[in-house]
């Protein structure tokens, strides 16, 4: 009687019946990648899902179906018509749902977590591909952290390869290090077959000032938070052998804040902490067209999101030209500087990389393997909204391990350097 008690309770389970996934945005490059790898990885391990994507039109949506097809993938999915503008429609879309992935960018520009809003007024849990740096911190506050507690809804934002990947690869870099000088540098070749959302994205980060952390140094500038000018102070970066050295520019990145905060919370920091983000893309013709149209174009103009979508769009003749031309490798190179505990203060440099063979493919198997994770997490360690960096290694560990289980990753490894002296007080040239 007991074990059919017990295969009762087995069989009325929500994964006996699949859980509810629902990725908004699924139409999109990124948002179908995503789906894709939802289904891959599900499959993969064995958990029964039901994928569902939201979007404003179904006649986007098949044309997405008919492109995952010729990409080789059976996929099933359903559609569901939801109008993000409309709290009505969002929560109706969301009524039922165990996981809603957001894929609906650029994410740029955008004041209000609505759908975010909307997850912890109904209880689903949540995931983000990217949000602007001051959402990210907006949803860290005690307000928040009383919503999700009160619906214990498990939360993960700006959850993509970068940011997202990109923050668990700098805590693993700073494992048994006391940071002092942290980098992160980009590369995307084209667009990397995210096509014009990534453009437009890029169009809106060039009226964003980018936010740097400062530490004091010998000129005794105040430490701390900092706002530089976008797309300025290039730096020259080896990012390996299939990539090669590019010259990044900064360009605004969550992981900055994230990661920062994260390390001064847990202990990882060694007193201040400088921190910068950098991006470059290929052919370098893009880098000066980015240049050019920061220059001419007015900030109000750049940061308007109608203007910039329509800007991408209009040009996507050209982008998928370039694209068909230039390839589309994705690169994370994150580098930190530090010192080693109290029994050991030598001097460490450590320099993690990350190498992908398709944008596309690559922000939408780090973003399922969030998802992932979140779909496998207990109850009880749900009720909270936390950044990449925020996660448990246990956690961390899994996510980096499904990003390298899937297919195209070209290079992944750490290397640390020792000095054996304690660290100069000032940060490394092109560290801020």
């Amino acid at each position: 009687a007991v074990v059919k008690i017990l295969f009762a309770l087995v069989l009325l389970s929500p994964v006996a019946f699949g859980l509810q996934v629902l990725v908004i945005g699924g139409s999109g490059r990124v948002g179908g990648s995503t789906v894709r790898w939802l289904d891959w990885f599900a499959r993969r391990e064995g958990l029964d899902i039901s994928l569902a994507v939201g979007g404003r039109s179904r006649g986007n949506f098949e044309r997405a179906k008919a492109r995952w097809r010729q990409q080789g993938s059976d996929v099933r999915c359903d559609f569901v018509e939801v109008d993000l503008d409309d709290t009505a429609s969002l929560e109706a879309a969301l009524r039922g749902v165990d996981l809603v992935a957001h894929t609906a960018g650029p994410f740029q520009g955008v004041r209000e977590p609505k759908i975010l809003d909307a997850a912890l007024r109904l209880g689903v849990d949540y995931v983000d591909v990217c949000d602007e740096t001051e959402l990210c911190e907006l949803v860290k506050t005690e307000a928040y952290a009383l919503k999700a507690r009160d619906r214990n809804v498990a939360a993960v934002v700006s959850a993509g390869i970068w940011p997202g990947v990109s923050a668990l690869m700098a805590r693993r870099a700073a494992e048994g290090v006391r940071v002092r000088d942290l980098t992160f540098d980009f590369f995307t070749a084209g667009t990397g077959g995210a096509g014009p959302t990534i453009v437009a994205a890029t169009f809106l980060l060039l009226a964003t000032p980018v936010l740097n952390f400062r530490r004091q140094d010998s000129s005794e500038q105040r430490a701390g938070r900092v706002f530089r000018e976008p797309w300025s102070s290039p730096k020259i970066v080896d990012f390996g052998d299939h990539v090669g050295t590019r010259t990044t520019r900064l360009l605004d990145c969550p992981d900055v804040l994230t990661v920062c905060e994260s390390l001064r919370g847990s202990g990882g920091c060694c007193g201040d902490v400088s921190a910068a983000s950098r991006f470059a893309t290929a052919p370098e013709a893009w880098n000066r067209l980015f240049g050019a149209t920061k220059a001419i174009l007015p900030a109000s103009l750049l940061a308007n999101r109608p203007a910039m979508a329509f800007l991408a769009a209009f040009s996507d003749p050209v982008i998928r030209l370039v694209d068909a031309l230039v390839g589309s490798k994705n690169a994370i190179r994150v580098q930190l500087r530090g010192v080693g505990d109290e029994d050991d203060d030598d001097a460490r440099v450590v320099t993690a990389t990350h190498v992908h063979d398709d944008l596309e493919a690559a922000v939408g198997i780090a973003t399922a393997a969030f998802a992932m994770d979140l779909l496998l997490l207990d109850d009880s360690r749900k009720g909270r909204i936390l950044w990449p960096a925020d996660l448990p290694a246990d956690r961390r560990d899994a996510i980096l391990q499904r990003l390298l289980d899937a297919p195209g990753t070209l290079q992944f490894d750490f290397v640390e350097e020792r000095i054996d002296k304690a660290m100069t007080t000032t940060p490394p040239p092109g560290s801020s």
